[in-house]
């Protein structure tokens, strides 16, 4: 059924540009599906890593992390980190040109993605209050969102945010936790102990490390060193060529920053955590 839906989203796509041109409406809907589908169909290569988080987790930190462990670490080589390692939902096409030993990120859960048996797997886990916080100055900036926090705080809980619930998508991908070419990496061990997670990481991939490149890894990798090199990771530079909306994409990048919401904020967030890991809510 997905191939018949492809083929003719595809037929229609065709005609309504070649009839239309690209800035059609429909053509462009037309255009968005098929790419939604090629998505959902996409089966990984057995060489290839996929970075896998909810939206402001850590995915870009892993991007460059991976960046330093597969490379020789110039960021002159590459005009963007998503020129290394692209966006499966936005650049489908271009992950598809691209030959084996791809680092591709991925905000989707596990059961919208062709798991592919020898592929590796990083998802990175961010506390979920934290999480909270920079979701929310992430949609100031790319959505210009003008909403207050409180506001907000009531549609990440139940789910009604871009990718949907953070507790539902944890929760799925942690199913997976047991499988071997599946690595769980904690954000927050990751900021407070560097030097072990990196080394878990370059074991997971089987990568040789110097104490060369393991010091190149962590300096290159700190916030300090990605906030310098902004205009390298930024991906709302990336796809849209400028800077819009207000705050940074490469924002505070500390551990602890839920302890700033409310007592009501936070209870609520708890009795969301029992509804979903009720053997371990916390």
């Amino acid at each position: 059924m997905l191939k018949i839906n492809y083929w003719l989203l595809l037929a229609i796509d065709y005609s309504l540009r070649f009839l239309f041109g690209w800035t059609q409406k429909l053509s462009f809907s037309a255009r968005d599906s098929i790419n939604r589908l090629k998505v959902y169909n996409f089966k990984p290569h057995p060489s290839d890593v996929i970075i896998a988080t909810y939206p402001k987790s850590g995915t870009t930190w892993m991007q460059a992390i991976l960046y330093q462990l597969k490379t020789d670490g110039d960021l002159d080589n590459i005009e963007h980190i998503m020129r290394f390692s692209p966006y499966l939902e936005e650049e489908i096409d271009r992950v598809e040109q691209l030959s084996s030993n791809r680092i591709i990120k991925t905000h989707l859960p596990p059961d919208e993605l062709i798991i592919e048996p020898s592929a590796k797997y990083i998802y990175v886990q961010r506390d979920g209050l934290d999480t909270a916080i920079s979701y929310f100055e992430h949609h100031k900036l790319i959505k210009k969102y003008t909403g207050n926090f409180e506001q907000f705080f009531e549609k990440y809980v139940n789910g009604d945010v871009p990718y949907g619930s953070w507790f539902e998508h944890t929760k799925k991908w942690l199913a997976l936790k047991n499988r071997d070419n599946i690595l769980f990496v904690n954000f927050e061990e990751l900021k407070n102990n560097p030097k072990d997670e990196i080394k878990r990481i370059s074991d997971f991939l089987d990568i040789e490390m110097t104490k060369e490149k393991y010091e190149r890894t962590i300096n290159r990798s700190s916030f300090d060193y990605m906030k310098r090199h902004e205009d390298k990771f930024c991906a709302v530079k990336y796809f849209v060529s400028q800077h819009f909306g207000t705050g940074n994409f490469i924002n505070k990048g500390i551990v602890g920053r839920g302890k700033f919401i409310s007592d009501k904020q936070r209870k609520q967030f708890k009795n969301k955590m029992t509804e979903y890991f009720p053997d371990n809510p916390e």
